[in-house]
């Protein structure tokens, strides 16, 4: 089979909101601060700072709106905040973040257990989140968590991904992120889900968080 590939490609770092995520330990601001700067000193013009959220797995990130307040903020780069519902928006919104990327999970089960919901009831609070965004001249971007796979239903059928991204389309979003960070997606699977995903939705611009 023919592959094809992007000519070129930008990295993300993701570290500044994943790793402290899930570290042992809680860093303090500074550090955060610290660490965020330095990436982009070494040459990163993407960086995933924090999280705005009050759900209990991202504990460690609620003092993303201390981060964003101290950070030295250079021109042309990029310095976004993972959200999952409106008023995380708004908290984005209000200490300076330009960015932000919402996400949802293609795991019914994966989506109950970490945001009390299901999908679709996600996917309800979208057209809300790109309003504030756009009011507040943020940039919108979405995130579908386990796209390919899930250790609970097995393969995702792609219609349901469809139908997510569909939304988020409608909400303003310019940009897809598909998370699989839990590595559940072989590489035949991947491709050729990205490439089908490409191919239904050229105007979008997608990231693969892996």
């Amino acid at each position: 089979m023919d592959r094809k590939f992007p000519e070129k490609v930008t990295i993300c770092e993701v570290v500044t909101r994943d790793g402290f995520q899930t570290a042992p330990e809680i860093y303090p601001v500074e550090e955060k601060v610290r660490i965020v700067e330095e990436v982009v000193d070494a040459g990163c013009r993407c960086v995933e700072v924090g999280a705005f959220s009050t759900y209990e797995t991202m504990y460690k990130m609620k003092d993303t709106d201390k981060v964003f307040e101290k950070l030295h903020m250079k021109e042309g780069v990029e310095y976004r905040g993972l959200v999952y519902l409106p008023d995380d928006v708004r908290r984005a919104a209000a200490c300076g973040c330009r960015k932000i990327k919402l996400n949802v999970s293609a795991s019914k089960a994966h989506n109950q257990a970490g945001a009390g919901r299901s999908p679709l009831e996600s996917m309800r609070t979208f057209a809300e989140s790109g309003q504030i965004a756009r009011d507040n001249g943020m940039g919108f971007a979405g995130s579908i968590s386990l796209p390919f796979a899930s250790q609970w239903e097995g393969v995702i059928p792609y219609e349901d991904i469809r139908e997510i991204v569909k939304a988020f389309i409608d909400a303003g979003a310019t940009q897809i992120s598909l998370s699989d960070s839990a590595g559940l997606g072989d590489p035949k699977l991947v491709y050729e889900r990205t490439m089908e995903l490409r191919s239904d939705f050229p105007e979008m611009d997608w990231m693969l968080h892996m």
